[in-house]
């Protein structure tokens, strides 16, 4: 198997074209040695201080935690939740900030709590992160669902798995379960109309 420990800091700049990192989230899907890389990676970039004037490592972690690497989806974000480019960008440059995620009852699930603009008004307008191998359970959205994947694979009911840069639809009254697939977690923003209902309760903007 060829390693992409090489581009692994450049692919976390964000500065890899849209197949060079396609073929990086790819081979991470399925390579244990490169995830250990990457993990060591991350932690070194976003837990070395240096005190004084910065440093290149200060302007190194100053450039690495804008997470440009999520930037080349900036535009498809602003359409779907009906925001601005910049303000997508934003969003985007906090994914990997563990203080914009909240943890949930359901283990292995967490929320990025976003506000959309008017198109969305009334929907429940969010990035999720399920840890890899997790399922989410069979649930059943009351109005529209819009699902654009930033990160990982998910596997939906009918076996079909979708990965970065795609966007999965679903009509009112739509009954389905996904997973994520093993490796890096899937994020994806979601964009629920109306609510959804699962174990027999039903959740709206407002549970949210």
């Amino acid at each position: 198997m060829n390693h992409v420990v090489d581009m692994l800091h450049d692919w976390f700049l964000g500065a890899l074209s849209d197949a060079e990192s396609e073929k990086v989230e790819s081979h991470l899907d399925a390579c244990e040695t490169c995830r250990v890389a990457l993990n060591q990676h991350v932690s070194l970039l976003t837990t070395l201080e240096a005190p004084g004037p910065m440093s290149g490592l200060d302007r190194l972690l100053a450039e690495a935690t804008t997470l440009r690497r999520f930037e080349r989806f900036a535009l498809d974000i602003a359409r779907i939740a009906d925001v601005t480019v910049d303000r997508a960008k934003g969003w985007l440059a906090s994914i990997d900030d563990a203080a914009s995620w909240v943890e949930t009852a359901m283990h292995g699930l967490e929320l990025f709590h976003i506000e959309g603009g008017p198109a969305v008004e009334g929907a429940i307008v969010g990035f999720v992160k399920l840890q890899g191998g997790v399922d989410f359970p069979e649930h059943t959205h009351l109005g529209q669902e819009r699902i654009f994947i930033v990160q990982g694979r998910m596997r939906d009911e009918d076996g079909r798995i979708h990965g970065p840069g795609t966007l999965v639809e679903r009509d009112p009254a739509s009954t389905h379960a996904i997973s994520a697939e093993p490796g890096i977690p899937l994020i994806y923003l979601n964009v629920v109309h109306e609510g959804l209902e699962i174990f027999g309760m039903k959740f709206g903007p407002a549970e949210f």
